[in-house]
């Protein structure tokens, strides 16, 4: 059996393999193995050098550049074990802002969207618009640019989400 650091990670994430290999003789052996399930770049066909008669544990370590359950195996000397890993898509809170925040009918409003780790605006988002005092609807915008700039004809209270590529999301109002 193998130990891998977690079960659960995000998109570069490192994904750490620990496992024993054990040789029974009396004397040193090269013991081959087989992973898979590890990212393309990974060397799968492993042999590693065991003194005889002990038990050393060996290390692998690598992440993944997509999201997807991944099933990591380890095959050696026959026998066969499997762990599934969940990679998920990194996300990261978004700030939105709207200026001015309290417009007049017709009036342009200028919504802008920042990653709060780097405080970076943020491209090819997706702007929702809901009314929240009537039941009003109101048209989203899609793949839009921060620094997007609307108005609303009608006076009201609006609450905007912003989600990008990366179901990164904030909310305004």
């Amino acid at each position: 059996t193998f130990e891998v650091s977690s079960t659960a990670v995000n998109v570069g994430d490192n994904v750490t393999v620990d496992f024993p290999l054990t040789n029974n003789r009396r004397t040193e052996a090269d013991i081959s193995y087989n992973i898979t399930g590890a990212p393309a770049s990974f060397d799968n066909d492993r042999t590693e050098t065991v003194q005889g008669e002990d038990t050393e544990t060996f290390t692998h370590t690598f992440s993944y550049d997509s999201a997807g359950d991944r099933e990591i195996n380890l095959e050696s000397l026959g026998v066969s074990s499997a762990i599934t890993v969940q990679v998920s898509k990194a996300t990261v809170p978004l700030d939105i802002t709207a200026n001015p925040t309290d417009p007049t009918p017709g009036e342009n409003i200028t919504f802008t969207v920042e990653r709060t780790d780097t405080n970076e605006e943020v491209d090819g988002i997706d702007l929702q618009f809901e009314r929240t005092d009537s039941e009003e609807s109101v048209p989203d915008e899609t793949n839009v640019s921060s620094g997007f700039t609307t108005s609303f004809n009608t006076a009201g209270e609006y609450r905007v989400t912003a989600t990008d590529s990366l179901d990164r999301d904030a909310v305004v109002f």
